[in-house]
């Protein structure tokens, strides 16, 4: 765009900031019930964001870091009315139990009844199925862990293929 334009990339970065500025001060969102909170890295570096989605799958706010800092400001920004609104979390695997901001928001995450992350969750079933079927002589869960875990956009064509039927099977850690 600024070589189409003959703008400098400083006056293409400060036009999309504005234009998201515009965008995001015209929406009109009442606070979540749910959120969904995960971390990723860009460039295949070791540098990350996090971000916060409602159900919907709207992103809601994006921090540099994934740290307890980085969640601190969606939750001073949702303010103590908002914070009190959340029912849900979901929470990725990499994402640290998220700190205390002024408004609670964090320790609101940590203390949710009978929370356990969704990474954890089902690697659990997976040991544990994969106990009986061991048990039983059908290996299929063996070196599995992993793929449960990751992207299968990151997944090579013929892993992703592997994976999917894995994925459609009868498992309990498929469901």
């Amino acid at each position: 765009m600024a070589r189409l334009r003959g703008l400098s990339r400083d006056e293409v970065a400060g036009i999309r900031k504005r234009a998201v500025d515009r965008g995001l001060s015209r929406r009109r969102l009442a606070p979540p019930r749910e959120i969904g909170v995960d971390e990723t890295s860009f460039q295949k570096r070791h540098e990350y964001v996090t971000v916060v989605n409602d159900r919907a799958g709207r992103v809601l706010y994006v921090a540099d870091g994934r740290d307890t800092e980085a969640l601190d400001g969606f939750f001073e920004a949702l303010g103590a009315v908002g914070c009190a609104r959340i029912e849900r979390v979901a929470m990725g695997s990499g994402v640290p139990a998220f700190g205390s901001g002024p408004h609670g928001g964090g320790d609101r995450v940590r203390r949710v009844p009978g929370g356990e992350d969704a990474g954890d969750a089902v690697n659990r079933v997976r040991r544990e199925e994969h106990r009986e079927r061991m048990r039983a002589g059908d290996d299929r869960l063996l070196r599995t862990r992993t793929s449960w875990l990751q992207n299968e956009s990151n997944m090579t064509r013929s892993r992703r293929a592997w994976f999917r039927e894995l994925r459609d099977s009868e498992l309990r850690v498929a469901r």
